[in-house]
């Protein structure tokens, strides 16, 4: 054993501590000996498995880490993992369907649902014009960027505390939304490539503006503010016989086109069904 006077640093076989003053072990731990963590014997804590012809050191399921056992401590991490994955994509769950994060301004009368653009200032509004090509998806949900309760916190001596990290508050055009405009805007997502159904996202709005809605149609924005209609259809030249053109009536994806209608559409009595089942091609 040695102690460096000059780094600030102490030396043996099986352990060092840095000038820094982190610990480090080498070597083995004698599980079947007296090595005691805690005053409890390490060999109550750890057994020894072995994996693919590999030792290794594992903990008993009734070993108490606080005040719970290993085993408990599992459920809760698996728990908290899963909810991760359930919960909105602000804590980065996997979806299918596909969102951008954009700026939304409180007094902005948009909900979830509605089909939305951008203005002048990159701040989303509700959209209310026919084939407009400036749409970026159906408004989702607000992301929220508070600590979220976790199954493990009652393992931790301390309350967990908040810290804003970089990518907290900034849209998809990487700009960050000022700590002082944050009483008066929010981030929102809005679901722009994928299923218009998943999660809290419940289907697209759609008007008859255009008639009637069927299954495989494609969709733009009309001038209902927030729905969809049936994207008008075009007519293609598809053969010449005799010198004379032969047309055929299509719906094309283009600039301004939306989504498409993969379930039947009923209407009310204003010409307006929600919860439309269908895929988003906006992103």
């Amino acid at each position: 054993m040695a102690i460096n006077l000059d780094n600030d640093a102490i030396n043996a076989p099986t352990f060092y501590i840095s000038p820094a003053g982190d610990a480090k072990f080498k070597g083995d731990i004698d599980i079947a000996g007296d090595a005691k963590i805690g005053g409890v014997l390490a060999s109550g804590f750890f057994q020894t498995k072995v994996v693919d012809g590999v030792s290794k050191l594992a903990l008993y399921e009734d070993v108490i880490i606080g005040e719970e056992t290993f085993s408990k401590y599992k459920e809760d991490a698996r728990t908290d993992s899963e909810l991760s994955e359930e919960t909105d994509e602000g804590r980065g769950g996997q979806l299918a369907t596909l969102s951008h994060a954009y700026v939304k301004r409180n007094d902005v009368s948009i909900e979830s649902g509605d089909l939305v653009k951008l203005d002048n200032n990159n701040e989303l509004v509700k959209a209310d014009s026919a084939k407009d090509t400036g749409i970026v998806g159906i408004l989702w949900l607000e992301v929220d960027y508070s600590l979220k309760p976790s199954p493990l916190d009652k393992h931790f001596s301390e309350p967990r505390v908040y810290v804003e990290k970089d990518h907290h508050y900034r849209d998809s055009f990487g700009v960050k939304l000022a700590e002082a405009d944050r009483d008066t805007k929010t981030i929102w997502r809005v679901a722009s490539l994928g299923d218009s159904i998943e999660g809290s996202l419940l289907g697209m709005k759609v008007c008859n503006q255009n008639g009637e809605v069927a299954i495989g149609d494609l969709l733009c924005s009309s001038d209902t503010p927030g729905y969809l209609m049936k994207q008008p259809v075009e007519y293609a030249v598809v053969n010449i016989e005799d010198g004379t053109p032969q047309y055929e009536e299509r719906q094309v994806i283009n600039s301004f086109t939306v989504g498409k209608c993969m379930s039947s559409v009923n209407f009310d009595g204003n010409g307006k069904a929600e919860g439309v089942y269908g895929y988003l091609y906006c992103g």
